[in-house]
């Protein structure tokens, strides 16, 4: 509580469903969801959950400003963007770009902003 009235945001990263009812259960700021595809950036202990049950985190914790992540390129934005979820967080779309501002610019777009 003092965290939240403090201003501060505190998101949660989760790698599937239970986990995912346990952020619920501390009510953070934000959850991302994840990884929805294969990554190549860390070692993952779980597989990657895909759009569909992207999709289906989302119709649950429609309560929580959501974010997707885990091995997201701008081609796989609007199937992303159709599950609904607010947010989307890249890491190889930005540092494997060849003109990473130019990416950026590029991902806005494709979010609509």
């Amino acid at each position: 509580q003092e965290l939240r009235a403090s201003g501060l945001r505190l998101g949660v990263s989760t790698h599937g469903y239970a986990e995912m009812l346990r952020a619920d259960a501390v009510g953070p700021s934000y959850i991302a969801l994840g990884a929805v595809f294969p990554t190549t950036l860390k070692r993952m202990a779980t597989a990657p959950q895909g759009v569909a049950r992207l999709a289906a985190y989302v119709r649950l914790m429609r309560a929580y400003p959501l974010v997707a992540i885990g091995g997201i390129a701008l081609e796989q934005f609007p199937e992303i963007l159709a599950t609904g979820v607010g947010s989307i967080a890249v890491v190889r779309a930005l540092v494997n770009a060849p003109d990473p501002e130019a990416a950026a610019d590029g991902l806005m777009q494709a979010m609509g902003k």
